[in-house]
């Protein structure tokens, strides 16, 4: 063979080179990097951070609480105290003399029974209550307590005739009320 057979093709210039290079890093670079770091979800925390790394103008406005502060930093967030307000107006005496009246009806086998439990002339009722009582087990049943004028109010009666003695006992709570 003869040397101008064997001729080698001539050798790319060094710009064709770099722009071969630069065209293949533009169109691959970022998908080579992409694929090749995986961060897993959560696995950056207060440890893989450097000191003075987050500033105030990369933290989302809204995006902290009072509690994610220092409780040094959060007493900086105090204002100055301020005036003294007006004095209000005197409250009233509240409650006194708090009494209970209890009244019963007469312990028999009436079919029905009313009772009630009236507060002294100088008091009010505040709250008040009722029971019923057996001698047995039978089937009265208190049907109504519940405040009425200055006092509690009790009713009861026998939904099935019941041969037992039975009563019904109001109590009225009574207060000087100011």
């Amino acid at each position: 063979m003869n040397e101008q057979t064997r001729r080698r093709p001539p050798r790319p210039s060094p710009a064709l080179v770099v722009a071969c290079v630069a065209l293949f890093v533009a169109l691959t670079g970022t998908s080579i990097a992409a694929v090749g770091i995986v961060i897993p979800r959560n696995s950056v925390g207060t440890p893989q951070l450097k000191k003075g790394s987050v500033t105030s103008i990369k933290v989302k406005d809204g995006a902290l609480f009072l509690q994610d502060f220092a409780a040094a930093e959060r007493l900086k967030l105090q204002g100055p105290k301020g005036d003294k307000g007006d004095p209000g107006a005197q409250g009233g005496p509240g409650l006194a003399g708090i009494e209970i009246v209890d009244v019963a009806t007469a312990n028999d086998s009436s079919a029905t029974k009313q009772v009630f439990a009236e507060c002294p002339a100088n008091k009010r009722v505040i709250a008040g209550g009722a029971n019923l009582n057996t001698t047995g087990a039978g089937t009265p049943a208190l049907q109504a307590s519940l405040p009425l004028n200055n006092g509690w109010r009790a009713f009861g009666s026998e939904p099935v005739p019941y041969a037992g003695n039975w009563h019904v006992r109001a109590y009225a709570i009574c207060a000087n009320v100011g």
